[in-house]
């Protein structure tokens, strides 16, 4: 952690601004599908290297914060780098094949699509910690004058690396502007704690813990049109929907969550979204959107999605 560094990556800076955001279409499903894919080739890379001892399934983590609007993706696989000259000789050339990271069970380890998720916005700083064979870096990832640069990040001390990855893996943090400003969302977040006071007293306290709905605003546009109807309408939103969903599609429902940490409710059941349809289909018949106003963590209260849970008839438990 001691040692500074610094690279830019090798290509004409105005094509490579293309690229990146050629590379993922400004899509954020398609930037979280370039690490998660990352990830899952590191996992393969750990199992089949006998120095690992592999004593449950492997688990890749994202976290989403909704005050920074950033994603990070998180692994505990052998880690991409344990220094910044390694780090350089994966990443230095954009699209360069490198044979290590190009394998039968993985695309592009480590290589062009996490560059497309790092550098296809100049305005950001972007940040990515490894640990690897003992070693950990913590490295930023911007533009300069000299182009598209990753650079040691002295502010990041080796305990907080260490405390977020253990002893091995790689953590990706990237930005995503949702066109929703920091003020707005303390407005969101003012006008949901107002909006569920009105909820309880217009249905009562007792009755909604009885009814075990007391975590969940249903139909909360019948208390506050502008903020909810303009969270459903985010342009953004509205731009992935048009691509998943052929022709015309319409707002079904929209309820207000709480998620308390470490406690049973209602909604901590598993379920399918759409009920008495429990039937698959080709194309989607209904895409969940999900708006964070605070952090969402485990640590207080993330939604668990159940792996290959629409490839099936029945769920099994």
């Amino acid at each position: 952690m001691t040692e500074d560094w610094e690279f830019t990556q090798r290509e004409a800076a105005r094509s490579m601004l293309a690229n990146y955001k050629l590379g993922i279409a400004d899509s954020w499903i398609k930037a979280m599908t370039e690490l998660v894919t990352n990830s899952h080739q590191n996992y393969h890379d750990m199992i089949d290297n006998p120095e690992y001892t592999v004593s449950e399934k492997p688990t890749i983590v994202i976290y989403a914060n909704g005050v920074d609007e950033t994603f990070t993706v998180l692994d505990h696989g052998t880690g991409i780098a344990g220094s910044g000259k390694e780090l350089q000789e994966l990443l230095m050339d954009y699209s360069a094949y490198i044979k290590k990271s190009h394998t039968p069970k993985g695309r592009s380890s480590f290589g062009r699509g996490m560059s497309d998720v790092l550098f296809r916005r100049k305005e950001y700083v972007n940040s990515l910690l490894a640990i690897k064979n003992g070693t950990c870096i913590a490295a930023k990832a911007h533009w300069t004058d000299k182009g598209p640069t990753f650079s040691n990040d002295t502010a990041t001390t080796e305990k907080q690396i260490r405390a977020e990855l253990g002893e091995h893996g790689t953590a990706v943090t990237f930005h995503w502007d949702s066109n929703i400003e920091p003020k707005q969302l303390e407005i969101i977040s003012k006008t949901f704690n107002s909006t569920f006071s009105a909820y309880v007293e217009k249905f009562g306290k007792n009755r909604l813990i009885k009814a075990n709905e007391i975590n969940t605003i249903r139909a909360p546009l019948y208390f506050e049109d502008e903020i909810f109807i303009s969270l459903a309408t985010n342009k953004n939103l509205l731009k992935l929907l048009a691509q998943l969903i052929d022709g015309k599609f319409i707002l079904n429902q929209q309820n207000g969550i709480i998620n308390p940490p470490c406690k049973s409710y209602n909604q901590g059941s598993w379920h399918r979204d759409f009920p008495y349809q429990h039937f698959i289909s080709d194309t989607p018949l209904g895409i969940n959107a999900l708006f964070c106003i605070d952090e969402f963590k485990v640590e207080n209260g993330s939604t668990f999605v159940l792996p290959k849970y629409l490839q099936g008839r029945t769920l099994a438990f």
